[in-house]
């Protein structure tokens, strides 16, 4: 494994505040000691570009650094992740390529429980049968009954690497329960609010990762969207329920968009020595009753010399979804 760990470090700065939920989802974490976002963990490349990419478009200072880690310990947080795929399928990740590493997956029957542990890397199995009595955390019921059947499991199977798996699954299981204990709260608060809220009823809406016009509407526990017609999926609802985690004034609450919502980041047309292309809105600015527009080339943000009504930039936005 890697020594070095490449980070980035977003230091404090004029609307860096604007920036805190796509950071968030890109895997950075706030120090408020030191006043910076940072990578604590490795990165996927294309994560790192995009975080560079959205950095230079708002023109916020990064420092890039290659650092060592400091133990054995962090070396293995840096690089694998435990994850839940569903209720009775766990999978440690390398969160880099994001490919699995280990897969554990349980198969429950009324007497018994099958648990199968997969080494994806080198191909190798071993299943344990036993019934889990704690069914609110079974990946930790897990460890615990893998743990003290250490010895007898390391004398069946001895083309499975214990010492490596145990390493790596007990070092994880630490950020998983943090991890879990946020989900729980935000399921929580989800649950909280579908019990008070009357239902079919506006839930919220100019959602940062939804288009700024959609409406969601809480409907029989469900959450439904103005622009599609349909519920959404498990992955967009938690999205949501994340979103008013965090955003508790706009619980059932009706927000104006402001220019920036309706307009930052969608797509213009702009015509360069005669080549017309599309370019992301990096910023917009009221000009005597129009709008004047901020392009982000790939390099730097263009100021075009032409200005928009709001009917005609917001025609332009949808032309370009």
């Amino acid at each position: 494994m890697n020594n070095f760990i490449k980070r980035i470090y977003i230091k404090k700065q004029d609307n860096l505040y604007k920036f805190k939920n796509d950071l968030i989802d890109f895997g950075l974490v706030w120090l408020s000691k030191e006043n910076y976002y940072y990578n604590k963990y490795e990165l996927n490349d294309n994560i790192f570009n995009d975080i560079i990419w959205l950095c230079k478009k708002n023109e916020l200072k990064i420092e890039m650094k290659n650092e060592e880690h400091k133990s054995e310990v962090a070396k293995i947080e840096s690089i694998y992740s435990l994850n839940t795929l569903n209720d009775s399928t766990f999978i440690i990740k390398n969160r880099k390529d994001n490919k699995s590493i280990y897969i554990i997956s349980i198969f429950n029957e009324n007497a018994i429980d099958t648990i199968n542990f997969l080494d994806n890397e080198k191909s190798k199995l071993f299943t344990i049968k036993t019934k889990l009595k704690d069914s609110k955390n079974k990946i930790l019921s897990i460890f615990n009954i893998i743990e003290k059947r250490e010895v007898e499991l390391k004398e069946e199977k001895k083309d499975f690497n214990f010492d490596r798996f145990f390493l790596i699954m007990s070092i994880l299981m630490s950020e998983f329960t943090l991890a879990d204990e946020i989900y729980g709260k935000i399921n929580k608060f989800k649950f909280y609010n579908i019990s008070k809220l009357p239902q079919n009823t506006l839930l919220c809406n100019c959602v940062k990762g939804f288009y700024p016009e959609t409406i969601f509407y809480l409907e029989k526990g469900k959450i439904r969207s103005s622009f599609t017609q349909n519920y959404l999926n498990k992955e967009q609802e938690y999205k949501i329920w994340k979103f008013l985690f965090y955003n508790r004034d706009r619980v059932a609450k009706d927000h104006k968009p402001t220019l920036w919502d309706l307009f930052v980041d969608g797509k213009l047309n702009v015509s360069i020595n005669g080549y017309e292309t599309k370019m992301p809105i990096s910023n917009v600015i009221w000009n005597g009753g129009n709008i004047k527009v901020q392009v982000f080339n790939g390099i730097k943000k263009v100021t075009l010399n032409k200005t928009f009504n709001k009917d005609e930039l917001w025609a332009q936005i949808l032309e370009n979804r």
